[in-house]
């Protein structure tokens, strides 16, 4: 196991960098930190203002979500 130290913008990049599982979009979309755009250009779209009023914890939780 490797251990690193990230701040909270690093967080926040991590999370944005990657996408929710079709399971986490409406938990997500429920938190207010990002929403879905269906249709013919399907994607994720992240809230970053929102993201970046959370605490370490809550990001890394996030991204925790999205890694199971």
């Amino acid at each position: 196991m490797i251990t690193i130290e990230v701040n909270k913008e690093d967080l926040v990049n991590l999370v944005t960098g990657t996408s929710p599982s079709f399971d986490l979009i409406n938990p997500f979309t429920e938190m207010g930190i990002g929403n879905y755009i269906g249709g013919h250009a399907d994607r994720w779209s992240w809230n970053r203002s929102t993201l970046e009023k959370l605490d370490e914890h809550e990001l890394l939780e996030i991204y925790n979500r999205m890694r199971k």
